[in-house]
């Protein structure tokens, strides 16, 4: 078993100073059954937005089962238990104005996947990318997230989207952490297609897997990068 520990610090270099906006906790635990899971605590602190999330996958990167919990400012917003069957997701759970919910969804397991909305959650999303076609970028119409909002602010619920996607190959990226050779990847602004509203974001993975290393959003000037990185296995 493998165990990474990992933090990444949020900015805005826009911002004169380079205001921190955050920072997000990860841990990533690979088991020798090939089985693994992300562990993530994710502040927005200029949103006043926290994120506890689990989310656990099997050997193809396919989730198998996670657990958001959002909390805004002072307040517990809500907690939810997402199960991914073959054929369906069923979901439990409880926000401080619909109160407790329990909720079922058709969905294949062909494509699937899902994000509850920390950074490292995004490249999650990547392992959906069929990497043996020649097709740079690709259509992802089965994504399920814990919430619509693009900062995941409301919910947890379950809520599917289409993203477009592209796969730009291999990049060595220089982090405070040392040089990682990264596998690119982006997340095209919304359109006609996909019928979202999100501006779009750069990712970057250590190559060959969907361990986070930076991501970038152009459009508004924020950036996720490694502030520490370190193997725990035991």
């Amino acid at each position: 078993m493998r165990i990474t520990s990992a933090v990444v610090e949020f900015s805005c270099p826009k911002d004169e100073g380079r205001r921190s906006r955050g920072h997000e906790r990860q841990r990533y635990v690979f088991r020798d059954d090939q089985t693994w899971s992300l562990t993530a605590f994710s502040l927005a602190s200029d949103l006043g937005v926290q994120r506890d999330v689990i989310v656990n996958l099997d050997r193809f990167g396919a989730p198998t089962d996670a657990y958001v919990h959002i909390h805004l400012e002072d307040r517990a917003e809500g907690s939810g238990w997402f199960l991914f069957e073959p054929d369906r997701v069923q979901s439990s759970t409880w926000n401080h104005e619909t109160g407790l919910t329990h909720g079922s969804m058709d969905a294949g397991a062909q494509n699937r996947t899902f994000s509850g909305h920390p950074i490292s959650c995004d490249l999650l999303l990547m392992a959906a990318f069929d990497r043996t076609s020649p097709d740079k970028i690709q259509l992802l119409d089965n994504v399920l997230l814990s919430s619509p909002h693009h900062f995941g602010a409301t919910g947890p619920e379950l809520a599917p989207v289409k993203l477009e996607v592209e796969y730009l190959g291999v990049e060595t990226r220089h982090t405070a952490c040392g040089d990682f050779e990264t596998d690119h990847w982006r997340i095209l602004p919304g359109n006609d297609r996909t019928g979202h509203t999100h501006p779009g974001e750069d990712l970057w993975a250590l190559k060959d897997t969907f361990v986070f290393v930076e991501a970038a959003i152009g459009s508004v000037g924020y950036r996720y990068e490694l502030a520490s990185f370190e193997d725990v296995s035991v």
